[in-house]
């Protein structure tokens, strides 16, 4: 099948395929496709969630979906990027009878054993959680709708036993919380981000690059900066670091800690293409790259803005 220039394809074998999420999340005028994926299986692991791992002897039913960039990014925020990575794969269309490549297809590491489950399994978890969740993620999807995407990483300097630590961590992933009780102590206000740990090291350095991927927000890096650190804001919130993965609940976590948060890196992308196509902002030791560039791959963006960070770093001794 010939491809529509400005699209992309994923394939989907979960709830992408609820018409509750499509045609909330994708334009109405969304195609999609019967497809079958090839040499994989399905499969649920111990936290009732499905993946794919490769088989050769089986296949995978679901659907193709053409959508945009920005439909993309609203899938890696439902799927937690990178808690359900996405690669790509060639897919065969039912319908058309003929394959598809390079299409995206999210999958995760398990935790625990899994096992492969039906075919027609849509729903990994209770379909009442799931819509749930899906009314939750929907409702904060309209609210940001018209901010801007970015990307944040939050830097910690790291022991040598932290940077062991996590590297070694299959699932480093954590939520970051902040809540203010300053507003109604009863009814206190949280701002949750799913965020990444990923080890990283520069000049002799090794750092913990707490992530957040593909985020649309109401607050800034100069925002979380003024959180951690400004002396008429930061008393008002509690901030705390939680493993997302139960399994991983009671991991050391005491690199996570104000002392040892030294930068907040944003990689903002602009409303408006702007004459400059990339511009940096500073607000202490919040560093914003504002960019039209916002690319597909969320790693390439991650290296991108620590890149230009260091660069930056070195050449004005930030």
């Amino acid at each position: 099948m010939e491809k529509q220039v400005g699209k992309v394809y994923v394939f989907s074998y979960g709830t992408l395929q609820d018409e509750n999420f499509y045609k909330n999340i994708f334009s109405p005028e969304t195609r999609k496709f019967k497809a079958t994926l090839n040499g994989y299986a399905k499969c649920m692991d111990e936290t009732n969630y499905f993946l794919i791992k490769k088989d050769i002897k089986s296949s995978v039913v679901g659907t193709v979906f053409e959508i945009t960039s920005d439909e993309l990014f609203a899938i890696d925020r439902w799927e937690l990027f990178p808690q359900y990575s996405r690669f790509l794969e060639t897919v065969y269309l039912e319908d058309e009878q003929d394959v598809l490549e390079e299409v995206y297809v999210y999958t995760k590491l398990e935790i625990g054993k899994y096992a492969i489950v039906p075919k027609e399994y849509l729903n990994s978890k209770d379909p009442r959680e799931n819509e749930t969740n899906l009314k939750s993620f929907l409702e904060i999807e309209k609210l940001s709708k018209d901010l801007p995407i970015f990307d944040g990483i939050f830097l910690f300097e790291a022991s040598d036993e932290h940077f062991e630590l996590i590297e070694k961590m299959s699932h480093p992933y954590f939520a970051l919380i902040f809540t203010n009780n300053k507003i109604d102590e009863k009814s206190p206000i949280s701002l949750i981000l799913n965020t990444t740990a990923i080890c990283i090291e520069d000049s002799g350095k090794k750092y913990i690059a707490l992530t957040i991927f593909g985020r649309k927000d109401f607050a800034t890096g100069v925002h979380y900066w003024s959180m951690f650190f400004d002396d008429e804001i930061k008393d008002n919130f509690e901030i705390k670091l939680t493993s997302l993965i139960s399994q991983f609940k009671d991991v050391d976590k005491s690199w996570f800690s104000k002392d040892k948060l030294k930068y907040i890196l944003t990689y903002t992308k602009n409303k408006e293409p702007k004459q400059k196509k990339l511009e940096i902002g500073i607000f202490q030791k919040a560093f914003n790259v504002q960019t039209n560039i916002f690319e597909l791959d969320p790693f390439e963006r991650f290296n991108r803005l620590l890149t230009i960070f260091f660069d930056y770093k070195k050449a004005k001794d930030f």
